[in-house]
């Protein structure tokens, strides 16, 4: 699993209390990571996890990839949707058959593909939007 825009690591750790193996947490604000850190080590997750702080954008490239899941809400005003999404169809960051969930602006009208993701699903609640799209090996 890997949390991008971790902010407190919530979706990372729910994530793991389901039956994920192992997830990767990416976000930019330092206090953040080590209130992250800190949280996962008082729940002994900290085996299970690692945590990167920077902005998603430069460490993207630099993760081990092999993700079934990927959830990803920036900041509404960040419209790097496009870089982003083009950055997880990277050979062998998302497996086949993988989610990719992003949360946005209902303002941002996300495509329904991004080379090998498909969406697959979007839901709206307000402002929020979340589209989902899942890889396809095919492209």
């Amino acid at each position: 699993m890997l949390d991008l825009y971790a902010g407190t690591g919530v979706m990372a750790i729910e994530a793991i209390s389901r039956g994920a193996r192992h997830a990767d947490l990416v976000e930019v604000d330092s206090r953040r990571t080590s209130e992250i850190r800190e949280n996962l080590r008082g729940m002994a997750l900290e085996g299970q996890t690692k945590v990167f702080t920077g902005r998603v954008m430069r460490l993207i490239a630099s993760l081990p990839g092999g993700y079934d899941l990927v959830f990803a809400d920036p900041p509404y005003e960040l419209w790097e949707w496009d870089g982003l999404m083009n950055s997880l169809n990277r050979p062998g960051i998302v497996n086949s058959g993988g989610l990719v969930v992003a949360e946005h602006s209902q303002a941002a009208d996300l495509p329904l593909r991004y080379d090998s993701l498909v969406r697959v699903d979007d839901r709206r609640y307000g402002d929020t939007s979340i589209t989902i799209y899942q890889a396809n090996s095919n492209g």
